[in-house]
Protein backbone atom coordinates (compact mmCIF):
# COMPACT_ATOMS: atom_id res chain seq x y z
CA UNK A 1 0.00 0.00 0.00
CA UNK A 2 1.14 3.55 -0.88
CA UNK A 3 2.14 6.23 1.53
CA UNK A 4 -0.60 9.19 1.44
CA UNK A 5 1.02 12.86 0.83
CA UNK A 6 0.37 13.15 5.05
CA UNK A 7 3.05 10.56 5.54
CA UNK A 8 5.79 11.12 3.32
CA UNK A 9 8.73 13.12 4.96
CA UNK A 10 11.15 12.86 2.27
CA UNK A 11 11.80 13.91 -1.34
CA UNK A 12 12.77 10.05 -1.90
CA UNK A 13 9.72 9.27 -0.61
CA UNK A 14 8.05 11.60 -2.72
CA UNK A 15 9.98 10.11 -5.58
CA UNK A 16 9.55 6.46 -4.72
CA UNK A 17 5.69 7.44 -4.40
CA UNK A 18 5.38 9.14 -7.74
CA UNK A 19 7.76 6.48 -9.46
CA UNK A 20 4.95 3.66 -8.46
CA UNK A 21 2.01 6.06 -9.20
CA UNK A 22 3.16 5.65 -13.15
CA UNK A 23 3.69 2.33 -13.10
CA UNK A 24 7.63 2.47 -13.49
CA UNK A 25 10.62 0.08 -12.46
CA UNK A 26 13.55 1.96 -11.53
CA UNK A 27 15.26 0.26 -14.02
CA UNK A 28 12.81 1.75 -16.87
CA UNK A 29 13.74 5.01 -15.15
CA UNK A 30 17.19 4.55 -15.33
CA UNK A 31 16.90 3.50 -19.50
CA UNK A 32 15.10 6.85 -19.98
CA UNK A 33 16.92 9.27 -18.87
CA UNK A 34 20.57 7.89 -18.48
CA UNK A 35 21.37 7.47 -14.58
CA UNK A 36 22.26 4.39 -13.64
CA UNK A 37 19.72 2.33 -11.39
CA UNK A 38 22.00 2.64 -8.06
CA UNK A 39 21.84 5.93 -8.00
CA UNK A 40 18.08 6.48 -8.79
CA UNK A 41 17.57 3.77 -5.67
CA UNK A 42 19.54 6.02 -3.26
CA UNK A 43 17.94 8.76 -4.20
CA UNK A 44 14.61 7.54 -2.96
CA UNK A 45 16.11 5.68 0.11
CA UNK A 46 18.21 8.94 0.67
CA UNK A 47 21.90 7.41 0.71
CA UNK A 48 23.89 10.13 -0.70
CA UNK A 49 27.11 8.47 0.13
CA UNK A 50 27.26 6.70 -2.55
CA UNK A 51 27.49 9.94 -4.53
CA UNK A 52 30.89 10.82 -5.63
CA UNK A 53 29.91 14.75 -4.65
CA UNK A 54 27.27 16.79 -4.05
CA UNK A 55 27.05 17.93 -7.45
CA UNK A 56 25.73 14.75 -8.57
CA UNK A 57 22.80 14.47 -6.24
CA UNK A 58 21.67 17.82 -7.31
CA UNK A 59 22.03 17.41 -10.93
CA UNK A 60 20.81 13.81 -10.56
CA UNK A 61 17.93 14.91 -8.49
CA UNK A 62 16.66 17.38 -11.10
CA UNK A 63 16.76 15.24 -13.92
CA UNK A 64 14.38 12.21 -11.56
CA UNK A 65 12.39 14.88 -10.56
CA UNK A 66 11.34 16.82 -13.62
CA UNK A 67 10.87 13.09 -15.29
CA UNK A 68 8.65 12.70 -12.41
CA UNK A 69 6.72 16.28 -12.67
CA UNK A 70 7.69 16.74 -9.67
CA UNK A 71 9.22 20.67 -9.23
CA UNK A 72 12.30 20.93 -9.36
CA UNK A 73 12.52 24.00 -7.11
CA UNK A 74 10.16 21.77 -4.19
CA UNK A 75 12.67 18.88 -4.69
CA UNK A 76 16.22 20.34 -4.07
CA UNK A 77 14.67 22.51 -1.27
CA UNK A 78 13.77 19.33 0.32
CA UNK A 79 17.42 17.97 -0.43
CA UNK A 80 18.63 20.76 1.27
CA UNK A 81 16.37 20.87 4.32
CA UNK A 82 17.00 17.06 5.02
CA UNK A 83 20.70 17.43 4.10
CA UNK A 84 21.07 20.38 6.90
CA UNK A 85 19.05 17.93 9.56
CA UNK A 86 21.62 15.22 9.07
CA UNK A 87 24.46 17.05 9.12
CA UNK A 88 23.31 18.63 12.16
CA UNK A 89 22.81 15.24 13.62
CA UNK A 90 26.15 14.45 13.22
CA UNK A 91 27.42 16.92 14.77
CA UNK A 92 25.38 16.39 17.78
CA UNK A 93 26.31 12.98 17.79
CA UNK A 94 30.18 14.05 17.99
CA UNK A 95 29.36 16.55 20.49
CA UNK A 96 27.75 13.42 23.02
CA UNK A 97 31.27 11.29 21.73
CA UNK A 98 33.26 13.77 22.72
CA UNK A 99 32.03 14.64 26.24
CA UNK A 100 31.66 10.60 27.17
CA UNK A 101 35.90 11.15 26.62
CA UNK A 102 36.31 14.98 27.89
CA UNK A 103 37.82 15.38 31.12
CA UNK A 104 39.31 18.32 33.39
CA UNK A 105 41.19 18.23 36.08
CA UNK A 106 39.96 19.72 39.06
CA UNK A 107 41.21 19.82 42.75
CA UNK A 108 38.97 17.36 44.02
CA UNK A 109 40.28 14.81 41.18
CA UNK A 110 43.82 15.70 41.96
CA UNK A 111 43.32 15.34 45.48
CA UNK A 112 41.79 11.37 44.30
CA UNK A 113 44.85 10.83 41.70
CA UNK A 114 47.37 11.82 44.37
CA UNK A 115 45.75 9.74 46.92
CA UNK A 116 45.04 6.60 45.09
CA UNK A 117 48.98 6.82 43.74
CA UNK A 118 49.97 6.79 47.48
CA UNK A 119 48.31 3.67 48.59
CA UNK A 120 49.11 1.76 45.79
CA UNK A 121 52.98 2.56 46.38
CA UNK A 122 52.27 1.91 50.25
CA UNK A 123 50.06 -1.59 49.21
CA UNK A 124 53.09 -2.55 46.86
CA UNK A 125 55.75 -1.76 49.24
CA UNK A 126 54.51 -3.76 52.01
CA UNK A 127 53.98 -6.20 49.77
CA UNK A 128 57.69 -6.56 48.62
CA UNK A 129 58.67 -6.63 51.69
CA UNK A 130 56.72 -9.38 53.16
CA UNK A 131 57.92 -10.94 50.21
CA UNK A 132 61.59 -10.23 50.97
CA UNK A 133 60.80 -11.68 54.24
CA UNK A 134 59.56 -14.95 54.00
CA UNK A 135 61.08 -15.89 50.83
CA UNK A 136 64.12 -18.11 50.70
CA UNK A 137 67.33 -16.89 48.96
CA UNK A 138 68.48 -18.68 45.97
CA UNK A 139 71.31 -21.40 46.02
CA UNK A 140 72.54 -23.51 43.42
CA UNK A 141 75.69 -25.30 42.14
CA UNK A 142 76.66 -25.06 38.56
CA UNK A 143 80.40 -26.95 38.50
CA UNK A 144 81.50 -29.46 38.73
CA UNK A 145 77.92 -31.07 38.83
CA UNK A 146 74.54 -29.36 38.74
CA UNK A 147 72.90 -28.73 42.22
CA UNK A 148 69.52 -27.73 42.96
CA UNK A 149 68.93 -26.00 46.35
CA UNK A 150 67.56 -28.56 49.31
CA UNK A 151 69.19 -31.17 47.17
CA UNK A 152 72.58 -33.42 47.33
CA UNK A 153 75.14 -33.99 44.37
CA UNK A 154 77.40 -36.25 44.07
CA UNK A 155 80.70 -36.53 42.17
CA UNK A 156 84.04 -38.43 41.22
CA UNK A 157 87.28 -37.09 40.95
CA UNK A 158 90.90 -38.60 41.44
CA UNK A 159 91.99 -35.32 41.81
CA UNK A 160 94.05 -33.37 45.21
CA UNK A 161 91.80 -30.35 44.83
CA UNK A 162 87.96 -29.47 42.97
CA UNK A 163 86.67 -25.90 42.51
CA UNK A 164 83.01 -25.37 43.13
CA UNK A 165 81.06 -23.02 41.35
CA UNK A 166 77.72 -21.60 41.79
CA UNK A 167 74.68 -18.83 42.06
CA UNK A 168 73.65 -17.33 45.64
CA UNK A 169 70.92 -14.30 46.02
CA UNK A 170 72.11 -10.93 46.03
CA UNK A 171 72.42 -9.64 49.39
CA UNK A 172 72.62 -13.31 51.10
CA UNK A 173 75.24 -14.60 53.64
CA UNK A 174 76.93 -17.93 52.00
CA UNK A 175 78.02 -20.30 54.28
CA UNK A 176 80.41 -23.75 53.28
CA UNK A 177 81.09 -26.03 56.23
CA UNK A 178 79.87 -22.92 58.85
CA UNK A 179 82.89 -20.94 57.45
CA UNK A 180 81.40 -17.81 55.15
CA UNK A 181 82.14 -17.31 51.84
CA UNK A 182 82.82 -13.48 50.54
CA UNK A 183 80.61 -13.04 47.65
CA UNK A 184 81.11 -8.82 46.87
CA UNK A 185 77.29 -8.71 47.03
CA UNK A 186 77.67 -10.98 43.47
CA UNK A 187 74.68 -13.59 42.32
CA UNK A 188 78.08 -15.81 40.98
CA UNK A 189 80.37 -17.38 43.52
CA UNK A 190 83.57 -19.52 43.22
CA UNK A 191 85.55 -21.38 45.33
CA UNK A 192 88.79 -22.93 44.21
CA UNK A 193 91.46 -25.55 45.66
CA UNK A 194 89.18 -27.23 48.18
CA UNK A 195 91.56 -29.79 49.59
CA UNK A 196 90.23 -33.43 49.16
CA UNK A 197 90.88 -36.29 51.35
CA UNK A 198 90.88 -39.69 50.38
CA UNK A 199 87.45 -40.93 50.20
CA UNK A 200 84.23 -38.91 50.38
CA UNK A 201 84.34 -35.36 51.16
CA UNK A 202 81.12 -33.29 52.16
CA UNK A 203 80.36 -29.68 51.42
CA UNK A 204 77.55 -28.29 53.15
CA UNK A 205 76.41 -24.79 52.02
CA UNK A 206 74.22 -22.55 53.67
CA UNK A 207 72.43 -19.22 52.29
CA UNK A 208 71.02 -17.27 54.88
CA UNK A 209 68.76 -14.02 53.64
CA UNK A 210 68.71 -10.57 56.21
CA UNK A 211 65.35 -12.03 57.61
CA UNK A 212 67.05 -15.33 58.87
CA UNK A 213 65.65 -17.62 55.78
CA UNK A 214 68.07 -20.43 54.70
CA UNK A 215 68.29 -22.54 51.91
CA UNK A 216 70.70 -25.53 52.05
CA UNK A 217 72.57 -27.91 49.49
CA UNK A 218 74.69 -30.07 50.12
CA UNK A 219 78.11 -31.56 47.69
CA UNK A 220 79.70 -35.05 48.09
CA UNK A 221 83.00 -35.72 46.43
CA UNK A 222 84.83 -39.42 46.68
CA UNK A 223 88.20 -39.13 45.35
CA UNK A 224 89.49 -42.45 44.20
CA UNK A 225 92.82 -43.38 44.40
CA UNK A 226 94.22 -42.70 40.52
CA UNK A 227 93.79 -45.98 38.37
CA UNK A 228 97.50 -47.43 36.77
CA UNK A 229 97.49 -48.86 33.69
CA UNK A 230 96.19 -47.26 30.36
CA UNK A 231 94.72 -47.98 26.75
CA UNK A 232 96.16 -49.76 24.23
CA UNK A 233 95.61 -48.94 20.49
CA UNK A 234 92.28 -46.28 21.17
CA UNK A 235 90.17 -49.13 22.84
CA UNK A 236 88.75 -49.01 26.46
CA UNK A 237 90.56 -51.26 28.61
CA UNK A 238 89.34 -51.95 32.53
CA UNK A 239 91.76 -50.27 35.10
CA UNK A 240 94.33 -52.30 36.63
CA UNK A 241 93.61 -52.32 40.29
CA UNK A 242 96.62 -54.66 41.24
CA UNK A 243 97.94 -58.18 40.89
CA UNK A 244 95.52 -59.85 43.21
CA UNK A 245 94.17 -63.00 41.89
CA UNK A 246 90.24 -62.20 40.95
CA UNK A 247 87.66 -63.77 43.40
CA UNK A 248 85.14 -66.12 40.99
CA UNK A 249 81.53 -63.99 41.19
CA UNK A 250 78.11 -65.34 40.03
CA UNK A 251 76.68 -61.95 38.93
CA UNK A 252 78.04 -58.40 37.58
CA UNK A 253 76.85 -55.04 39.60
CA UNK A 254 76.87 -51.83 36.96
CA UNK A 255 76.60 -48.42 38.40
CA UNK A 256 76.83 -45.49 36.55
CA UNK A 257 77.30 -41.97 37.41
CA UNK A 258 76.85 -38.93 35.21
CA UNK A 259 79.29 -36.06 36.28
CA UNK A 260 79.98 -32.57 35.01
CA UNK A 261 77.10 -32.49 31.96
CA UNK A 262 74.00 -34.10 31.17
CA UNK A 263 74.67 -37.60 28.74
CA UNK A 264 72.48 -40.09 27.24
CA UNK A 265 73.01 -43.72 28.39
CA UNK A 266 71.88 -46.47 27.02
CA UNK A 267 72.58 -49.90 29.04
CA UNK A 268 71.28 -53.26 27.96
CA UNK A 269 71.83 -55.98 30.82
CA UNK A 270 71.41 -60.32 29.64
CA UNK A 271 70.44 -58.67 26.06
CA UNK A 272 67.09 -56.51 27.39
CA UNK A 273 67.30 -52.66 27.56
CA UNK A 274 67.35 -51.32 30.95
CA UNK A 275 67.95 -47.73 30.29
CA UNK A 276 67.54 -45.35 27.14
CA UNK A 277 67.63 -41.69 28.58
CA UNK A 278 69.20 -38.67 29.18
CA UNK A 279 70.67 -38.52 32.82
CA UNK A 280 71.18 -34.87 34.53
CA UNK A 281 74.77 -34.73 36.39
CA UNK A 282 75.02 -36.26 39.13
CA UNK A 283 72.70 -39.18 38.93
CA UNK A 284 73.21 -42.83 39.43
CA UNK A 285 71.82 -45.89 38.50
CA UNK A 286 72.27 -49.36 39.66
CA UNK A 287 71.86 -52.80 37.53
CA UNK A 288 72.54 -56.36 37.37
CA UNK A 289 73.45 -59.12 35.17
CA UNK A 290 74.12 -62.51 35.02
CA UNK A 291 75.84 -63.01 31.50
CA UNK A 292 76.18 -59.69 29.69
CA UNK A 293 76.20 -56.00 29.66
CA UNK A 294 76.09 -53.10 26.74
CA UNK A 295 76.66 -49.93 27.35
CA UNK A 296 76.50 -46.96 24.51
CA UNK A 297 76.58 -43.32 24.96
CA UNK A 298 77.50 -40.04 23.04
CA UNK A 299 78.78 -38.21 25.45
CA UNK A 300 81.58 -40.79 27.11
CA UNK A 301 83.78 -38.43 29.36
CA UNK A 302 80.79 -37.47 31.58
CA UNK A 303 80.08 -41.10 32.11
CA UNK A 304 81.96 -42.90 34.89
CA UNK A 305 81.26 -46.77 35.17
CA UNK A 306 82.13 -49.30 38.03
CA UNK A 307 81.47 -53.30 37.66
CA UNK A 308 81.61 -55.15 40.94
CA UNK A 309 83.22 -52.19 42.22
CA UNK A 310 86.00 -52.01 39.91
CA UNK A 311 86.38 -48.64 37.96
CA UNK A 312 86.00 -48.76 33.92
CA UNK A 313 86.18 -46.00 31.49
CA UNK A 314 84.57 -45.76 28.14
CA UNK A 315 86.27 -43.17 25.61
CA UNK A 316 84.39 -43.48 22.07
CA UNK A 317 80.97 -43.82 21.19
CA UNK A 318 80.76 -46.87 20.13
CA UNK A 319 78.99 -50.30 22.43
CA UNK A 320 81.28 -51.15 24.73
CA UNK A 321 80.03 -54.59 26.03
CA UNK A 322 81.25 -56.49 29.31
CA UNK A 323 81.09 -60.69 29.85
CA UNK A 324 80.73 -62.63 32.68
CA UNK A 325 83.25 -66.39 31.86
CA UNK A 326 84.05 -68.50 34.32
CA UNK A 327 83.14 -66.06 37.19
CA UNK A 328 85.63 -63.45 35.89
CA UNK A 329 84.15 -59.97 34.25
CA UNK A 330 85.80 -59.32 30.92
CA UNK A 331 85.43 -56.79 28.49
CA UNK A 332 85.10 -58.00 25.23
CA UNK A 333 84.42 -54.82 23.13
Amino acid sequence: MLQTSLEIKTIGEILRVKRHEKGLEIKQVAEVIRIRSEYLKALETGNYKVFPSEVYIKGFLKNYAKFLDISTEKALAMYRRENKQIKEAQIEQMKIKKSRFDFTLTPEKLIIAIVAIITVSIVYYITSQVSAITQRPELSLSSPVIVNEEATGTYDTEENSVDIKGKVSTGATLKLNGDEITTNNLQQFEVRDLELNPGENEFAFVAESQFGRQTKLTLIVSRTAAQEGGQTNGESTPTDTGTVAETPVTKMDLTITIVQDIANVRVVADGKTQINQVLQPGTSRSFSASQTFIIQTPRPAFVKIKINNKDYEITTTDEHEWKLTDGVVKQIR
